[in-house]
């Protein structure tokens, strides 16, 4: 579980107090709260205070939800991309090795027409 510091004070301007929260990013919708008689109630404020937190404390948690079923995304995706590699290099070795065996037989076949050629060619000035 993650933790949240957070340091909340009483603070006096003029006479009434509020609360001052640090850092300040967290002092959304803080403002005194009166209670029936009239008066700044800190119990109030406070107890706004906790209910702001705890909603940042759910995001958050929400938050690292998002993050960690991203990071198993994106681990499977890299699995998946060894593999696709893995399976492009078996390809293209598979290729080299049919290319290679196709040019050896090419090879002898040209050799075998080239000697038969050479062969009519000295039987036809023979004749």
């Amino acid at each position: 579980m993650s933790e949240i510091e957070v340091d909340v004070q009483l603070v006096g301007v003029n006479g009434t107090d509020h609360v001052q929260v640090d850092p300040p990013a967290l002092a959304v919708n803080l403002q005194p709260m009166w209670d029936d008689s009239g008066e700044n109630s800190l119990k109030a404020i406070l107890h706004r205070s906790l209910v702001h937190l705890f909603g940042l404390y759910n995001e958050l948690q929400e938050f690292e939800r998002h993050v960690t079923a991203t990071l198993v995304e994106v681990e499977v995706l890299r699995e998946d991309m060894r593999k696709s590699k893995e399976e492009m290099q078996q390809i293209l070795e598979n290729r080299s090795k049919l290319l290679n065996a196709m040019n050896d037989d090419l090879t002898l076949e040209l050799h075998i027409v080239m000697i038969l050629v050479i062969s009519m060619t000295f039987y036809m000035c023979n004749m």
